[in-house]
């Protein structure tokens, strides 16, 4: 598998039948990446089949397809909390999902599988929604909230 998590995700998502575009840009005068909207690393398009949305444009035996465009926020598994955090505090987030734009937020990391010799990578994938984003916003101030109290406890008892 490709060396970056955004070339993973590039994979992965070309491999689901996605068309891909990198999007991210390198400024190097600055030596920064710029992300689209600020959390946007790759914008995805495709078409979902046999969705579950209703009213379906489609009746009979002709097959249901649920047009997608998403922006994509790649990182590892371990950022992917403050990647949502910083993502939830922005407005142009709000704009995106509100013109039926998607965001996924992609974490990778290298997990060991019993009976596999070599360690593999492994993707969670986020997605954040409008209907969502609230609870996106209570789920990162839990996380939030259970990292603060462990690192109280493990000072506490040093």
């Amino acid at each position: 598998m490709p060396g970056s998590c955004t070339a993973r995700s590039m994979k992965w998502l070309r491999d689901k039948g996605y068309a891909v575009a990198n999007v991210e840009k390198w400024m190097p005068r600055i030596n920064i990446r710029k992300d689209v909207y600020g959390f946007g690393d790759l914008l995805v398009a495709g078409v979902q089949k046999n969705c579950d949305h209703e009213p379906c444009a489609f009746a009979g035996d002709v097959e249901c397809k649920f047009p997608i465009i998403a922006l994509v926020q790649v990182t590892s598994r371990a950022n992917m909390s403050a990647r949502i955090k910083k993502i939830l505090s922005l407005p142009e987030a709000i704009v995106w999902l509100n013109a039926c734009g998607e965001i996924w937020v992609h974490g990778w990391a290298i997990k060991k599988i019993r009976g596999i010799a070599r360690p593999t990578w492994h993707l969670t994938e986020r997605k954040i929604t409008l209907g969502s984003f609230q609870q996106e916003v209570e789920s990162v101030e839990r996380e939030e909230k259970i990292a603060s109290q462990e690192t109280r406890t493990s000072t506490a008892s040093s």
